[in-house]
């Protein structure tokens, strides 16, 4: 959903783009046609990509909605992988890497009931040392030092976003795995039972349309 929008909007500013991805989750016809389809699986080995690099970004990663990533603790250790493998070939090519970190990483006491107003700073995530709620949350603070470990000692430019709550075209559908708006969405339209409201209902979240 992310790639296929960042892709495309790559591509309307005249860049020659390649897109990695092993359909996992995704499809072919969702990839733009202006850009260069590279099927594999990152969990595997790093992509040949022939020619110059300039720019990585690490979007691929073993995710779904909240209910998914906390049944597949153990699967989210093949993120350290996927990640492992972009960062190399960035190495090889010389490339700045952009990485797509999460809102999971942030502290379970940041997000209690008596914050909910409360904003979230880019520090507030290893401030007072990590405690997210999950393993994936875990393995994407690992990837984000390993960023910064990449750049202090190879001098590669390097940046890191957290996204919160995304959506937008081609988003995953199926209930237990899709984010938080298309879940809301398809269970009041198939009348799935109650929409459960978690705390207040009076928090403030972000949302990213991508």
């Amino acid at each position: 959903m992310i790639g296929s929008a960042l892709a495309s909007r790559l591509c309307d500013l005249g860049h020659e783009v390649i897109v990695v991805d092993n359909l996992s989750r995704g499809h072919r016809e969702w990839v733009d046609p202006r850009a260069t389809f590279v099927h594999h699986d990152l969990l595997g080995a790093p992509p040949a990509i022939s020619g110059p690099v300039h720019r990585v970004y690490q979007l691929a990663s073993r995710l779904g909605g909240v209910g998914e990533i906390k049944r597949s603790d153990f699967a989210s250790m093949r993120n350290a992988t996927i990640d492992r493998h972009a960062f190399e070939l960035a190495i090889v090519k010389g490339a700045s890497v952009l990485y797509c970190s999460t809102a999971c990483v942030y502290r379970t006491d940041r997000q209690t009931q008596a914050d909910n107003d409360r904003l979230m700073r880019e520090d507030d995530a290893l401030r007072d040392g990590a405690m997210p709620e999950s393993t994936y949350g875990w393995y994407k603070i690992v990837a984000e030092e390993s960023l910064r470990a990449l750049h202090r000692e190879t001098g590669i430019s390097c940046a890191i976003v957290r996204m919160f709550n995304a959506f937008g075209p081609h988003e995953h559908l199926d209930l237990e795995s899709s984010h938080v708006i298309p879940a809301l969405a398809m269970r009041a339209i198939q009348s799935r039972g109650p929409l459960i409201v978690w705390g207040s209902g009076e928090q403030r979240r972000s949302f990213l349309f991508t």
